[in-house]
């Protein structure tokens, strides 16, 4: 009986981030030890970015691959110093810098967008601006799916838990990996 190594480590890689994911999602908020809900979310941010990807057709130039990967936030920011841990963190060897307080005109340049507490008709704004771009938009609403948010971070069970919206993923031309939607509460 012949061994593949290369493929055995592999697939332990995969699996020791699979388990990683699961850990985030499995364990109550409050068992993490000096770590906020926001912190936790903020690492939510970073999974959502990093298994969720463009369609083929919506896929950059790759001369934009230099560029930084933005993760801003637009309306009240509920993650403070949590979401700058993510800075300089890579995605597809992108470093991350996240802009807090963007302004509805910068939403276009971001690859991801948090819709943090804002007004009904300003959501609807902002998701106006970005409609059809390949871009990851998180929220945090009871209203989920009727937002346009791919993603909605949640509370259950004083558990960080997150929903998928795999309709608004497709008119954002965007695949979330099937390792989000096994973990997410709901997929819609």
């Amino acid at each position: 009986m012949r061994i593949d190594f290369a493929a055995a480590t592999v697939a332990r890689a995969a699996l020791v981030r699979a388990l990683g994911c699961c850990l985030l999602v499995a364990l109550p908020a409050h068992a993490y030890a000096q770590v906020s809900e926001y912190e936790l979310k903020a690492a939510f941010l970073f999974n959502f970015a990093l298994f969720t990807q463009p369609t083929a057709a919506a896929a950059k130039p790759a001369v934009l691959d230099a560029e930084p990967y933005r993760i801003c936030i637009y309306g009240k920011d509920p993650f403070g110093a949590a979401a700058r841990t993510l800075n300089a963190r890579l995605i597809a060897g992108r470093p991350i810098v996240v802009k807090p307080a963007v302004a509805i005109e910068e939403l276009k340049q971001c690859q991801l967008v948090f819709i943090g507490e804002v007004e009904r008709e300003s959501a609807r704004r902002a998701a106006n601006a970005i409609s059809g771009l390949p871009i990851i938009t998180v929220a945090e609403s009871k209203d989920f799916p009727s937002t346009a948010a791919i993603f909605n971070l949640l509370l259950v069970d004083d558990k960080v838990a997150f929903q998928v919206n795999t309709q608004a993923a497709r008119s954002h031309q965007l695949e979330v990996s099937a390792k989000l939607t096994r973990l997410a509460k709901n997929v819609h």
